[in-house]
């Protein structure tokens, strides 16, 4: 016998934290039609509105989205932000940095209305982030901000 986690898929398409509800089964293979025709039949007419997901309890239950931002990206890597501030100080004197702030200068992927609502990276000041100034391309998206990035890392 297994027990089932029932969980609430929101119209964002993310799923509940925490289960709605439980319910156990010996066949495991039956688990989708015993929801439908046993757990969900007690919702009431509010709850029947909302699509629900079901995973094994014994399962890992945590959420895709979470799963995803656990993955390592670049942009987490010491070394990789190091990296970025290279390309930044590279870029710096033509963008009328004094060499006395660069220590509180930091670079950043950004997308503000600076940047004409594009992503960019930016030099931008350590403790608050306020917008410098633009020492990339205009990007349309966040990838190709990205790869531009990766680009220049590479041709250190």
């Amino acid at each position: 016998m297994s027990t089932w986690n029932v969980y609430k898929i929101f119209k964002s398409g993310q799923r509940a934290k925490s289960p709605m509800t439980s319910f156990e089964i010996e066949d495991d293979n039956n688990a989708e039609t015993f929801f439908k025709l046993n757990v969900y039949q007690e919702f009431t007419t509010k709850q029947r509105r909302s699509k629900y997901t079901i995973i094994r309890a014994d399962l890992p239950q945590e959420r895709e989205e979470i799963k995803e931002n656990k993955q390592d990206t670049p942009q987490q890597d010491p070394v990789y932000l190091k990296k970025c501030n290279q390309i930044l100080q590279m870029h710096a004197s033509p963008m009328n940095i004094k060499a006395s702030k660069m220590s509180s200068v930091s670079s950043a992927l950004v997308f503000c209305s600076e940047s004409s609502w594009k992503w960019q990276w930016a030099a931008v000041e350590g403790a608050t982030l306020r917008y410098l100034s633009g020492f990339s391309p205009l990007f349309d998206t966040h990838s190709q901000a990205n790869a531009w990035m990766e680009t220049q890392i590479r041709a250190l």
